[in-house]
């Protein structure tokens, strides 16, 4: 959302899909947006800036249809994110205290 005011693209709806586990160390989330009368170069602006997000984002699906009164857009795309998940790493090999400490 805030990538699209940047851009002056305001989103018309957007819907959170359930998370899905993507491999053992990984969550999917997509997210459905749609776009209406946006043109050209706003939209490429803000897709641009989404993918190069330091958020690894991508689109999945991406439908485009021209309305026929004027140069305007009107957009329905799915973005893609994955999160890491984070395992808790408070067990510790046997053995590996005090391994190395001298006194």
């Amino acid at each position: 959302e805030a990538a699209a005011r940047e851009e002056n693209v305001q989103i018309a709806e957007s819907s959170e899909r359930p998370t899905s586990p993507a491999g053992r160390r990984y969550i999917e989330h997509d997210v459905d947006i749609k776009i209406r009368e946006v043109d050209l170069q706003s939209l490429t602006k803000f897709l641009r800036r989404l993918e190069m997000a330091p958020r690894l984002v991508y689109f999945t699906r991406l439908s485009i249809k021209k309305r026929f009164s004027d140069e305007k857009l009107d957009v329905e795309a799915t973005a893609t994110a994955f999160e890491r998940i984070h395992e808790d790493k408070t067990k510790k090999k046997p053995g590996a205290d005090d391994s190395g400490k001298k006194e």
